[in-house]
């Protein structure tokens, strides 16, 4: 009589399993299609510079912005160079990898590629 009453027991939780396995399926398949994984905004990066302040590099479509935030406002400080943001997201991703290119002049060429404008 024990040994039936484990086997129902072994039932019981396989049917559960299986049963809650089916709803996360579900789930993720519901998610997937209700919430897009890339809109037309992608916040590129965020820095802080204090409490509710920072700067942001905001990919809209094809553009990339600067935005300087507050808690109260947003303000468009530039307009980046598309070629030179995605070079140096490219470099940033390599510098991942390579950790030795961490130096103090690497880092500020990127910054100063930033803040160049078109003429």
């Amino acid at each position: 009589m024990t040994s039936g009453l484990v086997m129902e027991l072994f039932k019981i939780a396989f049917v559960f399993i299986a049963l809650l396995g089916g709803l996360l399926f579900i789930l993720k398949l519901l998610k997937s299609r209700m919430l897009p994984s890339k809109g037309m905004l992608q916040i590129v990066h965020y820095q802080s510079l204090g409490p509710k302040r920072g700067v942001a590099v905001v990919k809209v479509m094809k553009d990339y912005l600067l935005l300087g935030m507050t808690d109260a406002h947003i303000s468009l400080l530039a307009k980046l160079n598309a070629s030179e943001v995605e070079q140096s997201i490219s470099e940033l991703n390599m510098d991942r990898i390579n950790p030795a290119s961490y130096g103090f002049d690497s880092i500020s060429s990127r910054i100063r590629g930033f803040f160049r404008r078109e003429n």
